[in-house]
């Protein structure tokens, strides 16, 4: 979707990154839990495991930033 985005855009307008948030947010996400706080002290391994799992989508933002700056938009 994001390069078909880029290749419609052509200067007429900016493609944006998807939402991206990489950290104890995504875990929590990731998680489906609503107290993701609580998992730190009872799940406290599990809750790491996430957390190196949601740092790794910076692999992905990498990705989509190399495709705009590419197609010369803005960081």
């Amino acid at each position: 979707m994001t390069r078909l985005a880029l290749e419609r855009a052509r200067g007429r307008y900016l493609v944006g990154y998807t939402d991206f948030h990489p950290g104890l947010d995504c875990a929590a996400d990731l998680a489906r839990r609503e107290r993701p706080l609580l998992d730190i002290v009872d799940e406290p391994d599990r809750v790491r495991g996430l957390v190196d799992l949601a740092a790794s989508a910076s692999r992905v933002f990498d990705h989509f930033d190399a495709m705009a700056k590419a197609a010369g938009h803005p960081r």
